[in-house]
């Protein structure tokens, strides 16, 4: 019986620290991420939220060169958005499950960025700062990208 009482203690939490492994964790763990749809959705998803996190933190500076910056991450958060969007609703992922998705992790993101702020004066510290990077790695981007224009041509035709 006081197994049980532990073994149940400790599942959530185990739980919890899967969830909480960094984008590039993930990706390596699951190495043939962009051959899964649902890996590819993950992956798309939480790069679009950490993208919008960093787009929240820097809206409000006015300074040039952080506009033109907030811009860049817009732009590259809507290329995730969009696309793995797209690759939800194709496996039937319903609009609302994956709304959710994505502000549980905006959430996440926007928390720690909030708390790094507070502890290190920087934003991009730890995991969101490691997704962050994860996500700006060019040939992560261009995947989604590529998948992106792929689903116009389609529907152009």
């Amino acid at each position: 019986m006081m197994r049980l009482i532990l073994l149940a203690l400790i599942i959530p939490h185990l739980l919890l620290a899967a969830d909480n492994q960094t984008l590039n964790q993930f990706m390596l763990k699951n190495y043939d991420w962009k051959k899964d749809p649902s890996h590819m959705v993950h992956v798309g998803t939480r790069c679009a939220a950490v993208m919008d996190a960093a787009v929240w933190r820097m809206s409000d500076d006015s300074r040039q060169s952080v506009k033109s910056l907030t811009e860049k991450y817009r732009g590259f958060g809507d290329v995730y958005m969009y696309s793995s969007g797209l690759l939800a609703e194709q496996i039937d992922y319903s609009s609302e499950g994956y709304t959710k998705l994505y502000k549980s992790w905006m959430d996440s993101y926007r928390a720690m960025g909030e708390e790094n702020h507070t502890k290190y004066n920087d934003f991009f510290s730890g995991m969101l700062g490691e997704d962050f990077k994860t996500c700006m790695i060019p040939d992560n981007f261009q995947f989604y990208k590529i998948l992106l224009q792929v689903a116009a041509e389609k529907a152009g035709n």
